[in-house]
């Protein structure tokens, strides 16, 4: 891997729970898959990774493929798309065993060499690092569409502290194009036009600070 991460560039558009209904139903002929997502988040308890913009997380998928993924802010923007979301994203895989034990504790996500971890040492010392543990769980089911040839829809319906929430994403390179498609597609099935920011980990935290305020 490069010293420099690619670009993660990733539009997002609220749905409510008739709106993904409806969606699922219009697009089911053109499904790829649906996969199911455990997305575990780790930071300190005083959000020291939250705080310069950064994510990191394990995700599980379907139970088996596991990842390491780190996310950090690039100095870059889109004037034609302010809600683009562009980002550093650094991925490694993990054995499954390592992925639980990380999950659970038993392992300190500190001690790992991938790459993910060798870029948080460039931000944080050894001492905040050593204090960075999983802080919980977003589940996700994602039904992976193909709206076109050049643009792959990720319908989402993900479940955290006992709430669900509903959306759709589109990870790509040519995002003035995949605006378009997903504004079309909306309005043909009376879909209100939503795009956000807000990541799920944004949301996870926001419910995570109000439980541990308490």
């Amino acid at each position: 891997m490069s010293d420099q991460a690619p670009l993660e560039k990733e539009l997002k558009y609220y749905l409510s729970k008739e709106d993904y209904d409806t969606l699922i139903k219009a697009t089911r002929k053109r499904v790829v898959k649906t996969v199911k997502q455990s997305n575990v988040y780790f930071d300190d308890p005083s959000l020291r990774l939250r705080k310069k913009k950064i994510g990191l997380r394990v995700r599980l998928e379907d139970g088996g493929l596991a990842t390491l993924t780190l996310k950090e802010p690039a100095k870059v923007s889109s004037k034609k798309l302010p809600k683009l979301k562009i980002r550093h994203e650094w991925e490694s895989r993990l054995t499954l065993d390592l992925a639980k034990d990380l999950i659970k504790g038993k392992t300190a996500i500190s001690s790992l060499h991938h790459k993910p971890i060798l870029i948080l040492r460039s931000h944080f010392n050894s001492r905040t690092l050593e204090g960075i543990l999983p802080l919980g769980t977003v589940k996700t089911i994602r039904t992976l569409v193909r709206a076109d040839k050049r643009v792959l829809l990720e319908i989402d319906k993900f479940k955290m502290f006992n709430k669900k929430f509903y959306e759709l994403e589109v990870e790509t390179h040519q995002p003035v194009l995949a605006d378009q498609v997903v504004r079309s597609l909306l309005k043909k099935h009376g879909i209100a036009y939503l795009p956000i920011t807000k990541s799920k980990l944004g949301r996870f935290l926001e419910f995570w600070k109000k439980e541990n305020q308490r």
